[in-house]
């Protein structure tokens, strides 16, 4: 009943959603010369030939299927990749890092009419659904070709677990819609088993097998120039509510660490201004969109330009992921672990649940109690080398253990298009 309410009231909003869109223009979460790709309307040409469409909300999916895709166009090549996903960041991404023979749309909203046009327009051959954004409407549609639907690096919170408990026939008519769901953990493939009669797998966390962050050597080179023998930790990915600890916490450190260089990286590279006007007056603040210098007197150098992580997790070295300060879930640990980092994080990571696991499991990271902890536990790191060494190279030897998950996903994927 609430499937059927909601694929009747959606088509009776159509207003409203593309008032919601251009809403969204405004903020600059939607591109408005692509805006067409929402209401399913394609921008460019079909290729000729099988597709393969895989679908990631947004940066973290859809930079962890990458090695699968290179993966699958070296082994398949009568066949391109169509690469969905749903925010601006992750279209630029996209733009950059995906290879020949693979490239991007925004993935319409779930509104029949859209759906419709959109899988009319790319009939793809198969499909890749990553990790946990289930929209009813395009699952139901897509299942509708008869084509192979995958979940893969399937998730489901303890949270979303139980919600999805109350609500268990609905949840069991959402996943019908998949051939098979590929988890990324053990304890996820039993939640899904008890919610669906669908086949579901455990193939591993694609995560995993992700390539190392790309950065500009040059660039590394000349900041490390900058900087010397400077004291210096990265906030990563963080989300409003979090800089405001990272600022209390160079505050209480400079007392110790007079010369500490403070890097913030936002999850939203338009936020950086934002960050900045949070700064005391009598801190240096330099933002790296406005190519700000950044010299022996800057103590907060914001970076707020997109695809340089990789840069400034080889920079720093000493590392707290944000997103986990606030219920919003935690980013991925995995990223700065290939690259030899220290890592610190919050206790809201439940998006990555098994990765944090093992981590503190091996003592290879360090969970805040409360926000309050990041400045001591900063400065424990910054003075004792031993311990950064201890915790980098514990987090690389997770991070690198269980690799596998893209071969995995690519058998059954093939057992599949191969029998077709």
């Amino acid at each position: 009943m609430l499937l059927r309410l909601y694929r009747n009231i959606i088509p009776l909003t159509t207003p409203l959603l593309k008032y919601y869109l251009q809403k969204r223009v405004k903020r600059g979460k939607e591109d408005v010369t692509r805006l067409q790709e929402r209401y399913g309307i394609a921008s460019v040409k079909r290729p000729s030939g099988k597709l393969l469409w895989c679908h990631g909300a947004s940066v973290g999916e859809s930079l962890s299927i990458q090695p699968l895709i290179k993966e699958f166009l070296a082994t398949h090549p009568d066949w391109q990749v169509l690469v969905t996903t749903g925010t601006v960041t992750s279209a630029k991404l996209m733009a950059e890092r995906l290879p020949e023979r693979a490239f991007h749309q925004f993935i319409p909203l779930d509104n029949p009419p859209w759906v419709r046009r959109f899988l009319a327009h790319w009939q793809p051959n198969a499909c890749l659904w990553l990790e946990s954004e289930l929209w009813p409407n395009i699952l139901q549609q897509t299942a509708g070709l008869k084509i192979p639907l995958l979940l893969v690096n399937g998730r489901l919170s303890a949270k979303s677990f139980a919600t999805w408990q109350k609500y268990s026939r609905t949840a069991s008519k959402i996943l019908a819609n998949f051939t098979e769901i590929l988890t990324q953990s053990e304890t996820y493939r039993t939640r899904f088993a008890s919610l669906t009669s669908v086949p579901v797998s455990y193939t591993g966390n694609l995560k995993y097998d992700a390539s190392p962050l790309p950065y500009v050597a040059e660039k590394l080179l000349e900041l490390q120039q900058n900087i010397g023998q400077r004291p210096v930790w990265l906030a990563s990915s963080t989300h409003p509510h979090e800089e405001q600890h990272c600022i209390a916490a160079h505050q209480m450190l400079v007392e110790k660490f007079p010369d500490l260089l403070t890097i913030i990286v936002p999850r939203h590279p338009h936020r950086g201004a934002e960050i900045a006007a949070l700064i005391p007056e009598q801190y240096t603040v330099a933002l790296r969109s406005k190519r700000d210098a950044l010299n022996k007197d800057t103590a907060f150098y914001i970076a707020d330009t997109m695809g340089e992580l990789g840069l400034f997790y080889r920079l720093a070295g000493i590392v707290f992921m944000g997103g986990s300060l606030i219920p919003h879930g935690g980013q991925n640990m995995l990223e700065p672990a290939l690259l030899h980092s220290a890592i610190i994080f919050g206790q809201h990571t439940f998006n990555f649940a098994p990765i944090v696991e093992e981590l503190l499991q091996a003592n290879a990271a360090i969970e805040l109690n409360n926000p309050a902890d990041l400045a001591p536990t900063l400065s424990q790191i910054l003075e004792d080398a031993a311990l950064r060494e201890r915790l980098s190279t514990a987090a690389y030897q997770i991070a690198t253990a269980q690799q596998g998950a893209t071969t995995r996903v690519l058998k059954v994927l093939d057992g599949y298009i191969l029998n077709r």
